[in-house]
């Protein structure tokens, strides 16, 4: 596409295990103990434990995942039963294992019950976040203002169609338009993201001549170098479609940047 894409995208049909590593490290989910009181009600509910009895949880590591096995246990307290420090004896059983956030029962000792426990999550809100995160990374910008459709430029396309194929892989629709070269809103994006990165561009070049590490000058001096890149692309594109604008912050840039090499 000459002047890039405009994306967006449907999480309707997304299937968790038809996601490949792609997807998934693009997910953020909430950690199971946050949700612990969520599903310690619906194990009441459904009598797996009683309306006086607690979910205790712990995680390991699943192999080499972001994902976690979660270890369910009942904690049954036994009030009548007071500790000589006061506190309360209770006994400790194991409910079972689900793998988490897949959902999926590794063992149940509650003669399958836990088939119908799950650890809520909003998968669609947690892979739009990590999904959003990954095109600005990308030097995309937001088209509407509430989000849901965004820019990707045309030397960014590659890198971001291998993302966008998983999706679609794990039944994400994804909608690629064409900009319009004619309409306003490419030249509204291109000059918001001139905008914009002007001031990253003197953000992080202050922030490499003031580093008093090396390590820390290059890589702001490497994070530089890519907003340039990006500002050169949305330049380009504004000057095809006729439009023009000052770039002084990208001269400073430069000079920064020679200075660095120099030194």
């Amino acid at each position: 596409m000459k002047y890039g894409m405009i994306v967006t995208w449907n999480f309707d049909g997304f299937e968790y295990r038809r996601a490949n590593n792609t997807v998934r490290n693009l997910m953020n989910p909430p950690s199971p103990y946050t949700l612990v009181h969520k599903v310690q009600a619906e194990l009441r509910e459904r009598k797996i434990i009683s309306e006086h009895d607690y979910l205790y949880i712990r995680t390991v590591p699943y192999e080499d995942t972001k994902s976690r096995v979660v270890i369910m246990h009942r904690i049954e307290p036994h009030f009548q039963e007071l500790m000589v420090y006061g506190g309360v004896r209770y006994t400790m059983t194991e409910l079972g294992r689900l793998l988490y956030p897949e959902n999926v029962v590794l063992s149940d000792e509650t003669n399958g019950q836990l088939k119908y426990i799950k650890f809520p999550i909003d998968t669609a809100a947690s892979l739009s976040r990590g999904l959003v995160n990954f095109l600005l990374g990308n030097g995309a910008r937001r088209v509407r203002e509430k989000g849901g459709a965004y820019y990707v430029p045309e030397i960014r396309i590659d890198a971001v169609e291998l993302v966008l194929h998983a999706l679609e892989q794990a039944g994400v629709q994804v909608n690629r338009i064409s900009p319009n070269e004619d309409g306003d809103v490419l030249l509204k994006v291109c000059k918001d993201a001139v905008a914009w990165l002007q001031v990253e561009i003197e953000r992080f070049t202050k922030k490499m001549q003031e580093a008093k590490r090396a390590a820390i000058a290059t890589r702001n001096a490497q994070k530089v170098r890519e907003l340039k890149e990006w500002l050169d692309y949305y330049k380009s594109v504004l000057e095809q479609l006729g439009a023009d604008i000052s770039t002084e912050q990208q001269i400073n840039a430069e000079i920064a940047l020679d200075a660095l090499a120099a030194g």
